[in-house]
């Protein structure tokens, strides 16, 4: 699974949005490495950007 697709999924388990606190907390569950570099919060947030 891609960080896209963990993302998707944290949306649709928070019934098809999420904010971006809630994708922080809960994008562990889907993508267990997510949260391994120093600055994942940021690459999570360009992604958001783009979707």
């Amino acid at each position: 699974m891609t960080k896209v697709d963990a993302i998707e999924q944290v949306m649709l388990a928070n019934g098809g949005s999420a904010s971006l606190s809630q994708i922080y907390d809960q994008i562990d569950k889907f993508y267990p490495t997510a949260k391994q570099s120093a600055t994942w919060d940021a690459g999570i947030r360009g992604i958001v950007l783009v979707l």
